[in-house]
C-alpha cells in the first residue's frame, strides 16, 4: 500500500490499492468538512499530546529519517469547477498540524519566487468549519513571517475579534509559537525531508459522501479524547519494533476492497465498523453534545483488556487486585464509566501474543450481531434489563458475563443457539449470590475464559476430558455448579426434560441452581412434582408468605439439623439472599428441603413442618446426655417470637462460643448476643413476670435477654435491689441506699453458681433468689 504525504492531497495524486490493482486519484485540496471539531491539537490542554507529536515530527526531520503517520481516511466531494476536494473524516489534527509545520518551515528555508509558488499549493487546504476559520488559513498560506509570526498575527490589523475567538485559530496560532520554538534550536535545515513525514489514505465507503456517514464518524465531541490517544499508542505499539508480533501485524490483508497491512486494517476498524457498536446507543441520546461514541467505545476498551490482564495473569487474585494495572483499569471502587487514559503502558502487556487477531475477530462478529448478543444477555436472571456491555454501570456479574461474551466472540463463528446455550450455562455460574467481591469476581472469570474453549457447543464439551479436568481445578463452589450444569445437559437429551429445567431455573430465588430438587435422579415426573412443591415453598422473598407468617419453613429446617456441627455452621437468617445460599451451599438443607418436596399436597407440607416445629430436640453431639445441646438446638427454633425477633431487630446469625458458653450472636457485634445453653433467660423471665422486676435487655416481648452480663432491678419489701447476671452464670446482688441524693449500691449478696440445668432448677433458682432479699 502506496504511502503519502501532505502536498499529495495539495494539488496531486494518491493512489488507491485494491485486490485488483492500484488506481491513481488527482486531488485538488483538502477541506475540514463544517461537521468537525475545531482544532484541537494546539489547544492549552492539550499541551502533552502537542508535544510528543511535534517531538516525533521533528526528531524525523533533524535526522531526515521517514516518520509514518498511521492512514487518513475520508471522501471526495466536488468542489468549485472541476475540482475535488479530499474531506477528512479521520487525521484532522496530523492535516492540521502537518499544515502548520510545513507553513513555518517554507517561511524560513525558501526563497521568495519559491515560497509564493509553495504558498500557493499551501493555500488547498481550507477548514469549512466556521467561516473565520477558512479566512485565516487563506490569509495564513500567503503570509511570511520569520520570527514569532503567531505574535506578529495577533498584531496585524485584520486579526480582528472574530478570529481572536475562534477555537481553531487560536489553537493554531500556539501550535505555530510551538513550532517556531523548536524550529530555532534545529542546526541544519529541514524542508528538503517534509516530504518523508508519510501516512496512508484509505477512502470510506468507495470515495461516496453521506451525510450519515460524516454523523457517525463524527460522533467523537469536540475534544481530543483519551479513547483518541488510546487508539494511536495501540497503532504505534503494534507496527513497533518493540512489539513481538509486528511482522505479523505488517503482513498485508484486504480491507474494504484495500490491500493494506493487517495494523492499518485494525486501526481503519476502530474507527468504521466497529464504530457501529457503539452509535445507536450515542444517536439514542437527547442531547446533542451527548451523542459521541467515545465513552461508549473507550468503557468498553477499557473493561475488555482488564478482562484479558485478569484472565492472563497467574498471580493471585490478591496479587491481581492490588496490581497497579487493575487500579488503572478498575477505576475508583470500580467507577470505569468515564475512565482517563494515561499512557500505553498498562495496556502494552495484553496487546501482545494473540490478542490483538483475537480483539479483531471479537469486534467484527460484535459489530455484525449485537442486537441478537444483547436479546441473549437479557434472560430472566438479568436483574439488570437492557442493560449491554458498553453501559456506564457494571457489576462483578457483568464483567464476568463481559468476558463469556468476548471469550465466545474470540473463539467461534456466532451462532445464536449455541451462544444461546453458552450463556444460559454461563448466567447460571455467575448469579452466584457469593459473587459481589472483587477475588471473587477474579476466580470466577478465569474459569468462565477456560471454560469458553468449548463454548462453542458447550453441552458437548460438558463430555470431554478437558472439561472434567477443568472442573477438578476450579474451586469448591464452581465445581459444583459445572457438575450440576453437565448433569442437566445429559438430561436435556431425553424427551421432556430440557422446558421443565429451565422453568426451574428460571424461578426468582433459585436462579439457575437447582441441584437440590435433583438429588437421588428423579424421574421426570418426580422432578415435575418437586419443583412445583418447591414453587409453593419459595418465593422471590425467600420463602413464600404462607410459610414465612410464622418463620415456619426456616424453622422446620433449623429443627431437622441433625448434629452440633450442622447447627454450628449454620447461617441464621430467614431471608432471600441466606435462602440462596442454604439452597446452593448446605449438603444437610438441601436434602431436607428435598425431602420436603416430596410431600403430595401444601397441607401435606404444612402437617410437616408444623409436626417439626412443635417436637422436641433430638439433636446428638458433644454434650453428655445431650440435654444442653437440646436445649440450644430447642432455642433457636421453638419459640416464634424470639426467632422473629432475631430476624427483624438485630440479625443474630451465628452460634458462637464465648467464655465457655454458646450465644446467639449477630457477628461483630458488641452487645447484640443471646445466651442459649442454660436456663438463665428462663430465671430472668420468672423474676420479671412474677415478682415485678424489671430490664432494658429483653428482646422484644419475648422470654430471652441480650447481652453476656444482665441487670435486672426488683423492689422487696421496700428495698431495691440490683441483681447482676454475669456472663459466668453467677448472681451479685446490690442494694441501693441513699447518700447526699445519691444512689448507692452496696454488696448484699452473692450465688457464686446458679442452678440452670431445667426448667424446674430455673424455677427453684428463682425463689432462692426472691428469698434471699426478705
Amino acid at each position: 500500500m502506496k504511502t503519502h504525504n501532505l502536498l499529495d492531497l495539495l494539488g496531486g495524486t494518491i493512489i488507491i490499492t485494491t485486490p485488483d490493482g492500484d488506481h491513481p486519484r488527482k486531488i485538488d485540496g483538502i477541506t475540514i468538512p463544517i461537521i468537525q471539531r475545531d482544532y484541537a491539537q494546539g489547544r492549552p490542554d492539550e499541551d502533552l499530546i502537542r508535544g510528543r507529536f511535534l517531538t516525533a515530527l521533528f526528531t524525523a526531520l533533524e535526522q531526515d529519517n521517514g516518520l509514518e503517520l498511521d492512514f487518513i481516511y475520508g471522501s471526495v466531494k466536488k468542489g468549485t469547477g472541476e475540482t475535488e476536494m479530499f474531506l477528512p473524516l479521520d487525521g484532522q489534527q496530523r492535516l492540521t498540524t502537518l499544515f502548520l509545520l510545513y507553513w513555518v518551515v517554507s517561511n524560513n528555508e525558501l526563497g521568495t519566487h519559491d515560497r509564493q509558488l509553495f504558498c500557493a499549493q499551501l493555500a488547498r487546504f481550507s477548514y469549512a468549519t466556521r467561516s473565520t476559520a477558512r479566512d485565516f488559513c487563506q490569509k495564513l498560506a500567503h503570509l511570511t513571517f520569520t520570527s514569532d509570526a503567531a505574535g506578529q498575527i495577533r498584531k496585524a490589523y485584520w486579526f480582528h475579534n472574530g478570529y481572536a475567538q475562534d477555537p481553531t485559530v487560536k489553537a493554531m496560532l500556539r501550535t505555530i509559537a510551538d513550532i517556531e520554538a523548536r524550529y530555532a534550536n534545529c542546526g541544519s535545515p529541514l524542508f528538503a525531508s517534509l516530504a518523508r513525514l508519510c501516512f496512508y489514505i484509505l477512502p470510506l465507503d468507495g470515495f461516496r459522501l453521506t451525510d450519515e456517514l460524516y454523523i457517525k464518524m463524527n460522533a467523537r465531541g469536540k475534544q481530543l479524547t483519551g479513547f483518541e490517544n488510546f487508539k494511536a499508542d495501540l497503532i504505534g505499539w503494534m507496527k513497533s519494533d518493540e512489539n513481538p508480533d509486528a511482522t505479523k501485524l505488517a503482513r498485508q490483508v484486504s480491507y474494504g476492497k484495500t490491500l493494506m497491512p493487517h495494523y492499518l486494517a485494525i486501526a481503519s476498524k476502530t474507527d468504521n465498523s466497529w464504530t457501529d457498536i457503539f452509535w445507536p446507543v450515542a444517536r439514542a441520546q437527547p442531547k446533542e453534545e451527548d451523542k459521541i461514541v467515545d465513552p461508549y467505545y473507550f468503557r468498553f476498551i477499557n473493561r475488555y483488556v482488564l478482562n484479558e490482564f485478569i484472565v492472563r495473569s497467574d498471580r493471585s487474585a490478591a496479587q491481581i487486585e492490588t496490581s497497579e494495572t487493575f487500579t488503572q483499569l478498575y477505576g475508583d471502587k470500580g467507577s470505569d464509566a468515564l475512565p482517563r487514559y494515561r499512557e500505553f503502558t498498562y495496556y502494552r502487556p495484553v496487546f501482545s501474543g494473540d490478542f490483538a487477531g483475537r480483539f479483531e475477530r471479537a469486534m467484527d462478529q460484535l459489530a455484525i450481531h449485537q442486537e441478537s448478543i444483547r436479546a441473549a444477555l437479557n434472560t430472566s436472571l438479568n436483574s439488570t434489563p437492557n442493560w449491554f456491555i458498553y453501559d456506564e454501570s457494571i457489576s462483578q456479574v457483568q464483567r464476568i458475563l463481559l468476558a463469556a461474551v468476548t471469550g465466545y466472540l474470540e473463539e467461534h463463528t456466532y451462532d445464536i443457539q449455541k451462544f444461546k446455550e453458552w450463556i444460559r450455562v454461563v448466567w447460571n455460574i455467575i448469579i452466584d449470590p457469593d459473587i459481589r467481591s472483587i477475588g471473587a469476581m477474579i476466580a470466577v472469570m478465569k474459569t468462565v475464559a477456560s471454560l469458553a474453549a468449548g463454548s462453542g457447543d458447550i453441552y458437548a464439551y460438558f463430555k470431554t476430558p478437558e472439561f472434567t479436568a477443568l472442573a477438578e481445578r476450579s474451586g469448591n463452589i464452581q465445581k459444583e455448579q459445572l457438575a450440576e450444569e453437565k448433569l442437566k445437559a445429559g438430561l436435556f437429551e431425553n424427551e421432556g426434560w430440557e422446558q421443565i429445567i429451565k422453568k426451574a431455573e428460571a424461578h426468582p430465588l433459585f436462579q439457575g441452581n437447582i441441584g437440590f430438587l435433583l438429588l437421588g435422579d428423579p424421574t421426570l415426573a418426580e422432578f415435575e412434582h418437586r419443583f412445583a412443591t418447591s414453587a409453593l415453598l419459595f418465593s422471590h422473598y425467600g420463602a413464600n408468605k404462607a410459610f414465612r407468617q410464622d418463620r415456619g419453613l426456616y424453622r422446620y429446617l433449623i429443627s431437622a439439623l441433625p448434629d452440633w456441627s450442622a447447627l454450628y455452621a449454620f447461617t441464621y437468617a430467614d431471608d432471600f439472599q441466606n435462602w440462596q445460599l442454604i439452597l446452593r451451599r448446605n449438603q444437610i438443607a438441601k436434602t431436607i428441603i428435598n425431602e420436603l418436596c416430596g410431600c403430595e399436597s401444601e397441607a401435606a407440607m404444612q402437617h410437616v413442618i408444623n409436626a417439626g416445629i412443635n417436637r422436641s430436640s433430638a439433636i446428638s453431639g458433644w454434650d453428655n446426655g445431650n440435654a444442653k445441646l437440646r436445649l440450644i438446638h430447642t432455642n433457636l427454633y421453638f419459640d416464634e417470637r424470639f426467632v422473629d425477633w432475631t430476624q427483624k431487630e438485630n440479625k443474630l446469625t451465628k452460634v458462637k462460643e464465648l467464655y465457655g458458653h454458646r450465644y446467639l450472636i449477630r457477628p461483630s457485634a458488641w452487645f447484640d448476643k443471646v445466651m442459649i445453653d442454660n436456663r438463665r433467660n428462663e430465671v430472668i423471665n420468672l423474676l420479671c413476670q412474677h415478682h415485678g422486676a424489671r430490664t432494658e435487655n429483653r428482646c422484644g416481648s419475648t422470654q430471652f435477654f441480650w447481652g453476656e452480663d444482665i441487670n435486672v432491678y426488683i423492689t422487696r419489701n421496700g428495698h431495691q435491689y440490683l441483681l447482676e447476671f454475669t456472663r459466668d452464670i453467677r448472681l451479685r446482688i446490690r442494694i441501693a441506699a441513699e447518700a447526699d441524693g445519691l444512689t448507692k449500691w452496696t454488696p448484699y449478696k452473692a450465688f457464686d453458681e446458679l442452678r440452670l440445668g431445667s426448667t424446674e432448677e430455673a424455677a427453684e433458682t428463682t425463689l432462692e433468689i426472691v428469698n434471699s432479699l426478705e
